[in-house]
């Protein structure tokens, strides 16, 4: 990460990656209680890891506000020119056209008959991968105002 608009292109694959995983494990944790007689330690355990995983559905908006917040953070530390704002806006377009495909393909495996139970568990996790297109555009609005803004102080010195 370097502070680029380019930046949300990884932060939706890294929170498309870190969804499904959060989805996977949950269903095969339940699936595994569900379908095995354990002794009472190893169920415990198998709860305590279910109860971990369903942790994620806060740490998801916290780990996807922290990686925006980090990118825009970034951009305001980077120098650059103004004329880096059209290409900015151009890559931004061009992520508009990729990002929903990745929105999209979460929805379609979230409520996949095997995964929409766990979908279901995981509320934040499904409402920020389904307006992701949203919060991407908005950050990367606010990456490419923060690189101007940022050159227009440093000009004024």
């Amino acid at each position: 990460m370097k502070g680029g608009v380019w930046d949300l292109l990884f932060i939706v694959l890294a929170m498309f990656m870190l969804g499904f995983g959060i989805l996977i494990a949950y269903t095969v944790i339940t699936e595994v209680i569900a379908t095995t007689s354990f002794s009472a330690t190893a169920a415990g355990v198998l709860v305590n890891a279910q109860t971990a995983v369903a942790t994620f559905n806060l740490g998801f908006i916290i780990i996807f506000v922290g990686l925006a917040a980090t990118t825009v953070i970034l951009a305001y530390m980077v120098p650059s020119h103004p004329i880096f704002i059209v290409t900015g806006v151009l890559t931004l377009v061009v992520l508009m056209v990729l990002i929903p495909i990745f929105s999209n393909a979460f929805g379609t495996m979230a409520a996949d008959t095997q995964l929409s139970t766990a979908a279901a568990s995981f509320p934040i996790v499904t409402y920020i991968m389904d307006s992701m297109p949203l919060w991407t555009a908005v950050t990367g609005m606010l990456i490419i105002i923060v690189m101007y803004v940022k050159w227009r102080n440093q000009s004024s010195y």
